[in-house]
């Protein structure tokens, strides 16, 4: 899949980064840019073991992207207010019209669908004329209401997207020089596909190729070049890595040499 133009990161509260477009997340993944999917499934809402979109991007994603030209930010909160500020009485008029036909078909069809399962039950006892009202209480509507439906969007839209000073500002909040960056960018550039790393205690997981197909093979943690390891922290890094064997990975960079990253590797010999 080929992308025209830069995509479109929505920034919400200045540090979480999301995608809600379908396409984009499909031309980030083959970028080698994961994410995770924090969106609740309208079918199963009391859930969380299967998530939908939106994906949430990591900062260091979300630089990388702008960073090579294939994405530009999009502050939500600023957005979405300066789309609303300019709404005629027409055109929320005009919204409220197809939001109601939205809401009258999904419930048409969610009826129908209720009494044809209580058909198959051989359920025949209705609650007569309160029947109707009693389900339509019961049902989950879900509408389309994202601010791509409103008429300014697409003006706003490609107004945030073309300001110089809008992009460097945002940017400037994503610290671009720290290590943590770095080291992903390093790693990134190898061929990694790269994730958080909280659950096996490091900074990122990296996987030699989609994580659809392929485990991760090291556990990455960013150390200053002069800082302290600490030795309980070196076993301990080790052990675990071994113990779900995977590599346990420090990434640094010396600060007064112009030199690439460098990273070193730790394994337990011998355990498990």
């Amino acid at each position: 899949m080929t992308q025209a133009s830069p995509i479109s990161i929505s920034v919400v509260a200045g540090q979480t980064f999301l995608l809600f477009n379908i396409d984009d997340i499909k031309y980030v993944r083959q970028l080698g840019i994961v994410g995770s999917l924090v969106g609740t499934l309208p079918a199963a809402p009391q859930q969380n073991l299967f998530l939908g979109v939106p994906l949430q991007l990591m900062a260091e994603e979300a630089l990388w992207l702008v960073e090579h030209g294939y994405a530009k930010l999009i502050p939500d909160d600023r957005f979405i207010r300066d789309i609303y500020d300019h709404l005629s009485d027409s055109d929320i008029m005009l919204i409220e019209r197809e939001l109601e036909q939205t809401r009258q078909k999904e419930r048409s069809w969610k009826i129908q669908e209720h009494q044809a399962k209580l058909d198959r039950l051989g359920v025949t006892k209705r609650g007569g004329s309160n029947d109707k009202e009693l389900i339509e209480q019961g049902l989950t509507v879900v509408v389309n209401n994202t601010p791509s439906r409103l008429p300014s969007y697409v003006f706003f839209k490609r107004l945030y997207e073309e300001s110089d000073i809008l992009q460097k500002n945002l940017l400037s909040g994503l610290r671009k020089d720290t290590l943590s960056y770095r080291v992903f960018s390093y790693l990134k550039s190898t061929g990694y596909y790269m994730a958080p790393g909280l659950r096996f205690g490091g900074r990122y997981i990296a996987y030699p190729g989609d994580p659809l197909r392929f485990h991760a093979h090291l556990i990455v943690n960013c150390v200053g070049w002069n800082e302290d390891i600490g030795l309980v922290n070196m076993v301990g890094g080790g052990r675990l890595a071994t113990g779900v064997k995977k590599l346990w990975v420090i990434g640094s960079q010396d600060p007064d040499k112009d030199q690439n990253v460098q990273c070193f590797s730790v394994e337990w010999a011998g355990f498990g």
